[in-house]
């Protein structure tokens, strides 16, 4: 007679099925003395109880199988990974957003447009005097990473800096950016002139 029943987490009977590696598993009846073994999975806690069925006395071996097989202080290390990370991603977010629009005020744009991705490009390349399609370049792979090198040194010398200036802006941003958005640096309008 299969006495296999699911009941919540609780599973009884003699199988369990799972994608788990297995693993051998020996309770005590407490009704009997018998040891019942089973193979299974990674258990928590085995449970046995004896039932009467049509006269005949069976055991019922449950066990409460452990559904996530990582321990707590993985799962807890990871939490504390993601959060960080997401606060990370949170301060460097604002943190470029400030430099940006104090760089852009002093161009005469509004503050809030340093925190607009892509509208914030589109005031940067009206400052330093390149045309708008010029955006598109920036979502092309290998293309933007000149365009941005050629954007940096347009803003320092729109801002009275140097070249050298400029390309410092694009590979160490985390410190030039703040040195021009707080820095004495003024705007003395576009470095490029079209025509």
């Amino acid at each position: 007679m299969d006495v296999a029943k699911a009941r919540g987490s609780m599973i009884f009977g003699t199988a369990a099925y799972t994608k788990k590696p297995p693993m051998k598993i020996r309770a005590r009846s407490p009704s009997h003395g018998s040891v019942v073994s089973i193979s299974g999975v990674n258990y928590e806690e085995v449970v046995v109880q004896t039932v009467r069925h049509q006269g005949v006395i069976h055991n019922r071996v449950g066990c409460m199988m452990d559904d996530y097989s990582g321990g707590g202080a993985e799962t807890g290390l990871i939490a504390a990974f993601l959060g960080l990370y997401v606060v990370f991603i949170l301060v460097a977010y604002l943190f470029y957003g400030l430099c940006f629009g104090k760089v852009l005020q002093k161009a005469g744009k509004p503050m809030w447009a340093g925190f607009v991705p892509i509208y914030n490009y589109m005031l940067l390349l009206e400052i330093v005097g390149r045309p708008a399609w010029w955006l598109i370049l920036l979502f092309i792979p290998f293309v933007n990473a000149i365009v941005a090198i050629i954007c940096c040194i347009d803003l320092a010398k729109s801002f009275g800096k140097d070249a050298v200036f400029g390309v410092l802006l694009a590979i160490v941003s985390f410190i030039m950016w703040p040195i021009l958005a707080f820095g004495d640096a003024t705007y003395q309008g576009p470095s490029v002139t079209q025509g």
